[in-house]
């Protein structure tokens, strides 16, 4: 059996067309991983983002109490002391000049005046609890705020 040439050449361009469409079922399955991919990206980021400013409205939300109770306690006097839940993030806490109290965690910083002076006595960051009490450096009230209980 022989084929003439008008049928090897019907033949050759059946092959063609199938190969041409294996081609673009394969750049079309390329295309849709490279949009995938980009997706997953754009989520994780967005993740992050939302996890960074969850992050710092909990440690906003934590300094408004402590410095709260930090006034409060002040202006309460002698023999005042609190022990103030901590949302379980784990946050710096030092004393900026004497009456402005600064959290950190990570790179960033958040900021809260208080009436009186201030002392932290921090041995590890807060994470559970913050203890505040009410101390006299000479007529001079002070609020002292530390990661461990010193009170009663």
């Amino acid at each position: 059996m022989t084929m003439d040439g008008d049928a090897i050449q019907a033949t050759g361009a059946a092959h063609f067309r199938r190969g041409q469409l294996t081609f673009e079922a394969l750049l079309a399955g390329a295309m849709a991983l490279a949009l995938l991919l980009i997706a997953t990206a754009a989520i994780a980021k967005m993740h992050e983002a939302q996890n960074y400013a969850f992050e710092r409205g909990i440690v906003a939300k934590e300094m408004d109490a402590i410095a709260n109770y930090a006034d409060e306690i002040c202006i309460l006097g002698d023999g005042n002391a609190r022990a103030v839940p901590l949302a379980p993030v784990r946050l710096l806490l030092m004393v900026e000049g004497e009456r402005m109290l600064v959290a950190s965690s990570g790179d960033w910083q958040i900021k809260r005046a208080v009436i009186c002076r201030a002392r932290v006595e921090a041995g590890a960051p807060f994470s559970k609890e913050a203890f505040l009490w009410h101390e006299r450096e000479g007529e001079e009230p002070v609020v002292v705020i530390s990661s461990e209980q010193k009170f009663e």
